[in-house]
């Protein structure tokens, strides 16, 4: 196990992650939540015996290949009328800044009992739900209609490290991070330190 996830053995990510879903989620406008499971994995065949509407989100969060940069997504999912047949789907990725050197990478995430990681990961999780409450709480957005300038963000691929451009329209912009919907309807909440 590397030095990372030792210092980290004992953070709880989905039990933060969905400690912050339940008070957005129970204030949609258009959907009511009635219950709330919180489960591990769930198979198709497990989903299919819950009563629809049914609202599934895949989370997790990782560390890029280099150890530099923090990734948290959100799979969502929803059924309104048919089991097999999902209404929505958009994935929502949040990217760090890169902590820093390559070869000081993962010191850096484990030091202080993994205090980098902890809080990184933390805002990750506020970003992962600012995009949810944006694209599917506040109501269901047609993702072909994005008004947002178009831009281009190149940035090095987490996992390969070749080089990638995502191409989409703006949602939100700041000194420090990006928030876009690329044409598929994703969104990205980048850091502008990864732009290339």
């Amino acid at each position: 196990m590397s030095p990372v996830w030792q210092s980290s053995a004992d953070f709880d990510f989905r039990r933060e992650y969905w400690n912050k879903l339940e008070p957005i989620i129970s204030k949609s406008p258009w959907f009511t939540v009635t219950s709330l499971e919180k489960l591990g994995a769930v198979t198709e065949k497990e989903a299919e015996e819950f009563k629809l509407p049914l609202l599934i989100l895949k989370v997790f969060f990782d560390l890029s290949s280099t150890f530099q940069v923090l990734t948290v997504q959100t799979q969502a999912s929803l059924y309104t009328t048919n089991p097999d047949e999902r209404e929505f789907f958009a994935i929502y990725t949040y990217y760090s800044d890169k902590i820093g050197p390559k070869s000081e990478a993962t010191a850096l995430w484990a030091a202080d009992n993994a205090a980098a990681l902890r809080q990184e990961a933390r805002f990750g999780i506020e970003q992962n739900l600012k995009m949810i409450r944006y694209d599917l709480l506040q109501n269901p957005t047609n993702k072909n209609v994005e008004t947002g300038k178009e831009i281009i963000f190149p940035m090095r691929d987490t996992v390969t490290g070749s080089l990638i451009e995502l191409t989409g329209n703006l949602i939100e912009e700041s000194e420090k991070r990006i928030l876009m919907r690329v044409s598929i309807g994703n969104i990205f909440s980048l850091s502008t330190g990864l732009k290339e």
